[in-house]
């Protein structure tokens, strides 16, 4: 008897099966990595939000004059300008909202709490690879970044102390 290891050759329904196990796992494969990329450019949007609302409410926490206002409302527009991952996102439609309002900025105290709200609407899904919302509209998630200071007590005419260095 003539002992030979013979290699066992897949049958045709065994190489089926595992093209039906490929097709049925690549969406679920795809979805992951496109919404791990999704979640990470929102985030990363939102983190440009959160830096343009924290130097906004700075500024305004120095300066309550309408004129500073603006300034202060295009500086957390640039800021979010800067990220590269806003594609479809405007800034144009960057919302800024400050608490109290804008005429009750020059009213405030030092020590008094100011606010900064930044609000974007961003399409969710930008790579157009699905159509959630149906006739080619994306959905659209507003994020929201806020920023609360207190009024600080300089005057136009104080300047920082020089640092100490303590032992």
């Amino acid at each position: 008897m003539k002992t030979a290891t013979l290699k066992r050759r897949p049958k045709r329904d065994e190489r089926a099966a595992s093209t039906v196990t490929y097709a049925m796992v690549l969406p679920i494969f795809l979805l992951l990595i496109f919404g791990t990329f999704e979640i990470w450019r929102t985030i990363s949007i939102r983190q440009s939000m959160e830096r343009g609302a924290y130097r906004a409410a700075r500024l305004l926490s120095q300066h309550r004059t309408p004129a500073w206002h603006n300034v202060a409302m295009n500086l957390a527009a640039h800021e979010v300008g800067q990220n590269a991952w806003l594609m479809s996102a405007r800034v144009e439609d960057l919302q800024f909202v400050t608490t109290p309002g804008f005429s009750e900025l020059v009213l405030l105290e030092p020590g008094d709490k100011l606010v900064v709200e930044l609000r974007l609407p961003v399409p969710i899904g930008d790579l157009g690879l699905f159509d959630f919302a149906g006739e080619g509209t994306p959905l659209q998630a507003v994020l929201k970044a806020q920023c609360t200071t207190f009024v600080d007590l300089a005057t136009p005419e104080w300047e920082a102390p020089d640092e100490v260095v303590a032992y």
